[in-house]
Parts: C-alpha cells; structure tokens; sequence
C-alpha cells in the first residue's frame, strides 16, 4: 500500500511537471514563430527597400532580445525546481507542493506569453481570417462582467452612451483588446481603485474611454506604453511575479492599428485615461446603456 501510494505521489509529480514542460514548449515555439513570421515578411519586401531596413531590424532584434528575456526567468524556476524533484532533495509533502504550485505558476506565466506572441503574430501577419461587423456594445459588457469576476478589487462601472456603434474588426482581437485594458487596471493598480468604461458613436468613429482612479502612467512614457515589452520603472521595482510581460498594451495598438482607428493615453485629473477610436458604422439603438 505504501509502495502504491508513493508511485501514485511520484505520477502525479511527474504528470504536473509534464504539463510545465508542455507549456514550456509552447512558449518556446511561439517566440519562433513570432521571429520567423517578421523574418519572412521582410523577404517579401521590394528589393529596393532593403537599403531602409536598419530600423526593423533593430526592432526585430530587441523584440527577440526582450522575448528571451521573458522566457528567461519562468525557464530558470521550472528548471530548478524541476532538478530538486528529481534529486529528491524535497521530500517533504510540504515542500514538494510548494515546489509544483512555482512550477504551474510559473507555466501559467509562459503560456500567457505564447498566447500574447501568437496573437501580435498573427495580426502582424495581417490577414484575419475572421474579420467583419463587430457590436462592441456588447462585446464591451462582456469583457466588463469577465474583469469584474477576474478582479473583484477593482470595481468597474460600463455605460453606451447614445446609438451603439459597430466597427469592422475581428471580434476575437478586439475582445483581446479591450481585456486587456482592464487587465492593466486589475493587475497594476491598488486594490480599490475603480475604472470606468465609456462608449459612445463619434460622427463616424466609435470611441473607447478606459479612465482609472489609479496612480496613473508617468507623461514621459505615454507613448512609450505602447511599445513592446515596454514596462514603466513602478512595473520594473515589483517582485518578479507581479510583473507583466508588458505586451498588454501593445496588443491593444496592434490591434487598433490593424482596425484603423488609433489608441493613446490622454491627459487627465487622475489616474489613467486610455481612449481608442476606430472607424464605424452608427446603428440606431436606446440611449439608455448603463451596465448595472
């Protein structure tokens, strides 16, 4: 019985740091391909143009850079963990848990990752295979019922003021765009704070306002925000685990980009303020949107 209990205990171990592994691989693969996807664009360029690509190359190269960066820290707490396990050096119940909760946690944090490098991938690629009306009165109720769930600490108030607008788009991409704005608030701002989401039709644009009552972005890096695995010094003085990647905002600009509409951070009494435009087309519907 106890030699069956103790196999049971060493399958399970193993079946939970094969699904680190798996997600390893994944993150891993994702990197890949997010490279070889600008590498093969850049192939198909006009030779002319190849005289003008110092500064995409540049980007490519602190992209991957930042990426391996990224990958880096998960990699070294799965790999360290992961040895001790299988030197036995845990034995005890207590610490062998401890050890496979930083494993997942730390799996959970690569396979974020590859499903934010897949996504810039495939919009950087620029050929959606999904594209066409999206009702972003209810995609926004949506994804503000998912924060509200995900981030119980932060409360979030949502209002359509006006006709709802529908914006060409891919809806899959702006839901992913419009979460994480809200995933920002949630994750990098005091419990308490509130946010406030407000939508409304702007002659032909529809206009996207995300305003927190947070400590706010500093002036100088309003448009630094935007960049790939950009993260402000607050973000950098965090304990590792709290930290983002810093591609949440990034895939918003992808995203409003590959929709033509544009994305910045206004200036505001408080907190942060975050306004995205992209084109519409106005629907007639109730001027009463509040979201209870």
């Amino acid at each position: 019985m106890i030699t069956a209990r103790a196999l049971g205990a060493q399958f399970a171990i193993a079946a939970r740091l094969a699904g680190a592994v798996l997600a390893v691989d994944v993150a891993v693969c994702a990197l890949v391909v997010a490279a070889a996807a600008t590498l093969f664009r850049r192939t198909l360029r006009p030779p002319e143009r190849f005289a003008r690509l110092s500064e995409p190359d540049d980007r490519l190269r602190r992209f991957t850079s930042d990426a391996g960066h990224e990958l880096r820290t998960p990699l070294t707490v799965i790999i360290g963990y992961a040895q001790l396990l299988r030197l036995g050096v845990l034995a005890d119940r207590d610490a062998c848990e401890h050890a496979l909760a930083e494993v997942e946690r730390e799996a959970r944090r690569l396979t974020a990752l590859a499903d934010h490098l897949l996504l810039l991938a495939r919009i950087d690629e620029g050929h959606p295979d999904r594209a066409g009306p999206v009702e972003l009165d209810a995609l926004c109720r949506e994804v503000v019922e998912a924060a509200r769930a995900a981030h119980p600490g932060h409360p979030v108030s949502y209002r359509c003021d006006g006709e709802a607008p529908v914006v060409p788009g891919v809806e899959p991409w702006l839901r992913e765009a419009v979460s994480c704005l809200l995933a920002n608030v949630g994750r990098h701002t005091p419990a308490g704070t509130r946010a406030e989401v407000v939508l409304r039709a702007e002659g032909a644009d529809a206009v996207l306002d995300v305003v927190d009552d947070g400590p706010g972005i500093a002036e100088a890096d309003h448009l630094r925000v935007f960049e790939r695995f950009f993260r402000c010094d607050e973000a950098r003085r965090r304990p590792p685990e709290e930290r983002g990647a810093g591609l949440g905002l990034s895939i918003v600009h992808s995203v409003v980009t590959a929709c033509a509409g544009t994305v910045s951070v206004r200036p505001g009494e408080r907190g942060t303020w975050i306004r995205v435009r992209l084109p519409a087309e106005r629907r007639e519907g109730s001027a009463d949107r509040t979201l209870k």
